[in-house]
C-alpha cells in the first residue's frame, strides 16, 4: 500500500509541478500575442488556441496535485471538525461515490471525444493554423485518470493515518 501511495504521489507531484510551469507558457503566449499585434498590427494565428489549450492542461494536469495537497474544493465547515476516522469514512463513501460518477463520465466521454477528434483529423477551428485538437482533448481523460489515482492515494492515506495523533499547530516540524 505504501509503495502504491509513494509511486502515485511522485507521479502526481511531477505532473502537477509541470502543470504549474505551463502557467508561464500561457503568460509567454499572451505577451507574444500582445507584442506581435503591437509591432506587426495583426494577431498570431495560434496564440489564442495555444493559451486556451495550455489552460486546459493546467486544470486537468494540476487538479490531481490539488487533491494530493488537500487543496481541493470541499465544504470544510463541518468536515474540519470530524475525527480522522469520520473523515476517512465520509471521503471513502460519500466523496468517492460522487467523484466516481464524475470521473467515469469524464474519462469515458473524454476518451471518446479525443479519439473521435483524432480519427477525424480535427484541427483548430480558427483557421489560422492547423493545430491538432485531439491533443488538448486527450488531456481530459488523462487528467481525470490521474485524479482518480490521486484520490485513491488520498483515501489510502486517510485510512492509514486515521489513528495518528493530530498535529499540534504550535510545534514546528523540520529544521
Amino acid at each position: 500500500m505504501n509503495t502504491f501511495i509513494r509511486i502515485v504521489d511522485a507521479i502526481v507531484a511531477l505532473v502537477g509541478k509541470f502543470a504549474a510551469y505551463l502557467v508561464l507558457a500561457i503568460l509567454a503566449t499572451i505577451v507574444a500575442e500582445i507584442v506581435y499585434r503591437a509591432v506587426v498590427g495583426r494577431s498570431l494565428g495560434f496564440a489564442e488556441d495555444l493559451a486556451s489549450w495550455l489552460l486546459v492542461a493546467v486544470v486537468f494536469l494540476g487538479g490531481p496535485y490539488a487533491v494530493q495537497q488537500a487543496k481541493f474544493v470541499r465544504v470544510d465547515a463541518a468536515f474540519e471538525h470530524y475525527s480522522p476516522l469520520w473523515k476517512a469514512l465520509v471521503d471513502t463513501v460519500v466523496s468517492t461515490l460522487l467523484l466516481a460518477v464524475f470521473l467515469y463520465a469524464m474519462i469515458k466521454l473524454g476518451f471518446d471525444f479525443a479519439h473521435k477528434s483524432y480519427v477525424q483529423g480535427e484541427v483548430s477551428a480558427t483557421g489560422a493554423w492547423n493545430g491538432p485538437v485531439w491533443v488538448p482533448k486527450s488531456l481530459v481523460p488523462i487528467g481525470c485518470t490521474l485524479l482518480a489515482l490521486a484520490w485513491v492515494s488520498h483515501i489510502l492515506k486517510s485510512w492509514r493515518d486515521r489513528n495518528a495523533p493530530p498535529a499540534d499547530p504550535h510545534v514546528e516540524v523540520g529544521p
